[in-house]
């Protein structure tokens, strides 16, 4: 093993700019919901966050199932359907919106 392999293996899996972009922007979000919840009264759980898929990939509502993002909101038909067979092993709840 190469001491970068090594390395990759005690640190855990690498992180893409692009992935921590989004786990970052996420975890922005939660905050604010859970402000917005809290000024009104409300608790965080109380309230459901809905990612919308629309125009994006299959693999792009994968990786936010993976930062805990278990309900998807898709407002094309055709674009819903393929993502719930590319996707039906995940844990997710599709709404459909328009």
């Amino acid at each position: 093993m190469t001491d970068g392999v090594l390395t990759n293996m005690l640190i855990g899996p690498q992180i893409s700019p692009a992935d921590a972009d989004l786990a970052a922007r996420l975890t922005a979000l939660r905050v604010a919901i859970a402000g917005a919840a809290a000024s009104a009264g409300r608790t965080e759980e109380s309230i459901t966050l809905i990612a919308v898929s629309k125009g994006q990939a299959a693999g792009r509502v994968r990786q936010v199932c993976s930062l805990g993002v278990h309900h998807v909101g898709e407002s094309y038909l055709r674009e819903a359907l393929a993502k719930r067979a590319a996707l039906a092993g995940l844990p997710l709840t599709w709404h459909f919106i328009g």
